[in-house]
């Protein structure tokens, strides 16, 4: 357990602040415990939020002069807890660990709507809530030759932003799970990765009693190995799709790679493959909002595309 003292003496005035942080941890074994920690902190407006004149941002949002401090603070409570187990001879392996940042002040925007551009200025909202959990675990199959591997993640923030004077609390959650089984064969001429992908958005704002939703599923089968001793190649193929809260798009991503060096050249050769069955730009609709504007937001993804390499090791 610590405590610290934060001194900063500004124009206006001196602040003292008393911070204090401490940690408990629990050793099960040597590779098995369980650690809790807690910490008091301070934020404070970064010098490009404090503005003294007129901004034009861009053709449409003009900043006006900010009404912040930099002698403001703000207040921040971090808990955490951490969680982590290896098992060598099971062969497993488990991490978790999650944080939760709780802050009695936050930096956010204002927006008044004119009739051509908008009006932007910064000031302070009343809370901020920011929760984060990660988990994965990976078990060894022996017996098959083989391993599986799970992993998540949840995010969770809370904020405010105002339009008109008027507070817009606005919550997004995101979730996200990664399953996948990797083949660990003795042999070298190929091995696999079989798996899927699934993530969840959440965007939800308060004042428009409105929310927005983006999904994503995509499967996955992954190929690697040797073909000869001097050729090495990988398959990797995910069928996207996407469904957004105006839009849904499917595709798949096949992808490919082919490396070609012999052990006493210095040249090597390698063909590289990306999104072969959409070489055209693939598009993604979805809601966005930025500076409390709504908008269709258009997304352009990277066509596919072929490579050719030549290399020479000097």
């Amino acid at each position: 357990m610590s405590l610290q003292c934060w001194l900063r003496c500004f124009p206006e005035a001196s602040i003292f602040l008393l911070l204090p942080s401490g940690q408990l941890k629990l050793e099960f074994a040597a590779n098995h415990n369980l650690l809790f920690t807690y910490s008091k902190n301070i934020d404070f407006p970064k010098l490009e939020n404090l503005n003294d004149a007129y901004v034009m941002q861009d053709f449409r949002n003009l900043l006006l002069p900010s009404d912040v401090q930099y002698a403001q603070l703000f207040t921040q409570h971090v808990f955490a807890v951490n969680y982590f187990k290896f098992d060598l001879y099971h062969g497993s392996v488990i991490l978790l660990n999650s944080s939760l940042t709780k802050a009695d002040k936050a930096l956010t925007m204002n927006t008044h709507q004119q009739d051509s551009y908008t009006e932007l200025s910064a000031m302070l909202s009343s809370a901020y809530l920011r929760w984060n959990s990660n988990l994965s675990w990976e078990q060894r199959l022996p017996v098959i030759q083989h391993k599986f591997s799970i992993s998540g993640n949840f995010i969770q923030v809370q904020n405010y932003n105002f339009i008109d004077d008027i507070p817009n609390k606005t919550k997004s959650l995101l979730y996200s799970l990664r399953g996948s089984l990797f083949s660990n064969f003795s042999n070298e001429y190929i091995n696999y990765e079989l798996g899927v992908v699934f993530s969840k958005e959440i965007d939800s704002y308060t004042l428009y009693g409105n929310k927005q939703r983006i999904n994503r599923i995509s499967p996955l089968l992954n190929l690697h190995g040797k073909i000869l001793p001097q050729l090495r190649y990988l398959l990797s193929n995910t069928y996207e799709s996407f469904t957004t809260t105006s839009s849904n798009r499917k595709y798949n991503n096949l992808s490919c790679q082919f490396s070609y060096t012999r052990e006493a050249s210095k040249f090597s050769f390698w063909v590289n493959a990306v999104n072969l069955l959409n070489l055209e730009n693939p598009e993604l609709k979805a809601l966005s909002s930025t500076n409390n504007m709504f908008a269709t937001e258009i997304i352009t993804r990277m066509p596919g595309y072929i490579g050719i390499g030549i290399g020479y090791a000097l």
